[in-house]
This record gives structure tokens, C-alpha cells and sequence, in this order.
């Protein structure tokens, strides 16, 4: 999917009361428990009995793809996507148990991005909600005032293999100051693209810290909301989230793409997945 540039967002915030969110009150462990209520679990895994397969999966039964995607041509990239980045089953750092799923760009000359893509349509429903435990090292960069954008992708709350698609952003303006700016960004299905107002959150890095969304599917009115450590950063509703043409979809469930003029390696590692959905309560 094309990237988006900060310079073509408005980080300003549309007028509407809606859409803001500096002061919409948090909600504990992301996804209320007034929205849980209608919903069932539909998957839940600390990742303790999985073991690498191939670079592309687990032996998991979920549907899943780790992908390496090349940078376009255009822009100069060369080969298969791989080559440049990994994914490992990691026994030296979990938020529970033993083990969690690292994940690594190391090189951006050969792979463009770290993908941890979910294939979810047989099991959730017109609703979900998506929640999982994230660790960035502590080394891990925002910012280079040489590269066009200082932002990076770390997941899809949804995707129709391109649009449309929700993209959770954070970026840092300055590295003297310790924190995340956080919003989301994507196109709808006709490929317009949108822009959440930012807002600024504690940067998490060397520790745990909990990603968590809410989804609506919805060809005319869907919603999404996004929380950090039980705090709503992001929302946007009253627009499609759903291609009508094309119903099945992508979670990008963590994800490390970042501007192509940033050699430096980045690493993520991800545990604890529960997703809820009303599935067969509709």
C-alpha cells in the first residue's frame, strides 16, 4: 500500500467534536467492556506452542503471513522482499510465559518492511476488537532530521490487500523529547485519503505496552478507535471501512515500515493476542 506523508495529513483535526480525542476519557484495557459484552472470544494466544516453520510462518493455526515486501522499483528497490528482514520465535523476552514473536528490519535495501499479517474473515463478524502486548527496543529511532518522514506504521486495525485500509502511526518531531506523536492514517475504497488529529503519548520504549482497537465494518458508517496502555489516542467513524466489492480482509497485527532513507536495523516484539468479534450474533 502507498505510505503516507505527514506533510499530506492534517494533524490539525477536522472541526468536528467527534473526532477529537484529547478529551474523551480512557477506557481500561482498551475495548470497554459494554462493547465485549455483545462479542465473543474468537482467538486467544500467548504464542508458548508455537515454533518457527518457514520465514513467512508459525505452526499456528491461525491464518497468518509474515511478510517482507521489496521497496517499489521506482524508488529503487531490487529482488523478492527478502533478504533484509526476519521474524523468530523469541525464548529470551515475553510479556507472559517464555516465548513472544520478534520481528526485524536490517536491512532496507532488501525488504521494505517486517509484516505480521492476520487473515480474520471466517471468524469475525460486522465488529471486532483486537488486542495484544507490543516491546520496542530501547534503541529504536523516531527520529533523523535527513529522512523525508519521522513516522512509522506498526499495524492495520484492517486492510482490503490495499484500500481500503487503517494504518496506526507514530512519529516523534524532536529526539529531545520523550514522546510518541500517535494517529491514524488511510485510504477509503476509492482511495481517499484520511487523517486523524494527533496526539502526544509517553514514548514506551524498553518495555511492554498494550495495543488495542475497536472495529466496525461498515460500507457507509464504520468506526475505529485505537488505545495505548487502556488511553484512546485515535477514532474516526461515520465512514466506510468495507470494500462492498471485495468483503474479505488483512490485520496487520504488528508491523515495522518507516521511511527508506532510515538504514538504521529496528526491532518490535509482540505476545499476548486476544481477539473478540460477534461473530454469529448478528
Amino acid at each position: 500500500m502507498e505510505p503516507l506523508s505527514s506533510l499530506d495529513i492534517n494533524l490539525s483535526g477536522p472541526n468536528s467534536d467527534e473526532q477529537a480525542v484529547d478529551n474523551a476519557p480512557p477506557h481500561e484495557l482498551g475495548c470497554t467492556a459494554e462493547i465485549l459484552e455483545s462479542m465473543e472470544k474468537v482467538e486467544e494466544t500467548s504464542f508458548e506452542e508455537v515454533e518457527k516453520v518457514s520465514d513467512n510462518n508459525l505452526s499456528w493455526d491461525f491464518p497468518h503471513w509474515f511478510e517482507f515486501a521489496a521497496m517499489h522499483q521506482a524508488d529503487g528497490g531490487l529482488g523478492d522482499g527478502l533478504g533484509g528482514a526476519r521474524m523468530w520465535v523469541d525464548t529470551t523476552l515475553a510479556h507472559s510465559g517464555k516465548k513472544s514473536i520478534g520481528m526485524e528490519v536490517f536491512d532496507i535495501e532488501k525488504s521494505r518492511r517486517s509484516e505480521f499479517v492476520i487473515f480474520p474473515s471466517e471468524v469475525v463478524g460486522k465488529e471486532y476488537c483486537v488486542s495484544y502486548w507490543l516491546y520496542l527496543s530501547e534503541d529504536w529511532g523516531l527520529y533523523d532530521p535527513n529522512i523525508d518522514w519521522d513516522w512509522f506504521e506498526i499495524g492495520n486495525p484492517y486492510s482490503a490487500g490495499g484500500a481500503p485500509y487503517a494504518s496506526i502511526h507514530i512519529g516523534s518531531p524532536d529526539e529531545n523529547q520523550e514522546f510518541f506523536s500517535i494517529w491514524l492514517g488511510g485510504r477509503d475504497k476509492d482511495g481517499n485519503m484520511f487523517g486523524t488529529p494527533s496526539k502526544r503519548t509517553a514514548i514506551p520504549k524498553g518495555r511492554w505496552f498494550q495495543v488495542s482497537y475497536y472495529v466496525l465494518r461498515d460500507n457507509k458508517d464504520g468506526e475505529i478507535k485505537v488505545w495505548f496502555d487502556g488511553e484512546l489516542l485515535a477514532k474516526k467513524s461515520g465512514y466506510p471501512t468495507v470494500d462492498p466489492d471485495n468483503p474479505k480482509f488483512t490485520i496487520s497485527i504488528a508491523k515495522i515500515y518507516y521511511e527508506r532513507g532510515d538504514k538504521r536495523p529496528h526491532k518490535m516484539w509482540i505476545d499476548d493476542l486476544t481477539i473478540h468479534s460477534n461473530q454469529g450474533k448478528n
